[in-house]
């Protein structure tokens, strides 16, 4: 139900969202319950921040012409991608990862 609250601009019932013949059925509290106890663990965090949701931003403020924009992205998100794998990757800001990549890629 977190979900389709999160993505749905018309969010079914909770009724609506139970499976048929489901083994469990969950009334409208219960799942309220639910939801407060994942929201609560989650320090009411359920967006996940990434490079990718900067790299736009960051392509169009140094490309405001916006003729290199499409080819900064392509290149930024490789760079991004092809580091991932790296333990200090985490050690940064999202924002600051796409910013970094976008300069490789600028200067490429």
């Amino acid at each position: 139900s977190l979900a389709a609250k999160m993505e749905e601009t018309l969010v079914p019932s909770l009724l609506d969202l139970q499976v048929e013949g489901a083994k469990f059925v969950f009334e409208p509290k219960t799942v309220q319950r639910m939801e407060l106890l994942v929201l609560s663990a989650l320090d009411w965090r359920l967006r996940l921040v990434t490079p990718f949701g900067f790299i736009s931003f960051f392509a169009y403020k140094l490309d405001a012409t916006g003729t290199c924009t499409r080819l900064l992205i392509a290149r930024s998100t490789d760079i991004i991608l092809s580091n991932i794998r790296e333990d200090s990757f985490l050690d940064y800001w999202p924002s600051s990862i796409a910013a970094a990549a976008i300069l490789c890629a600028a200067s490429e």
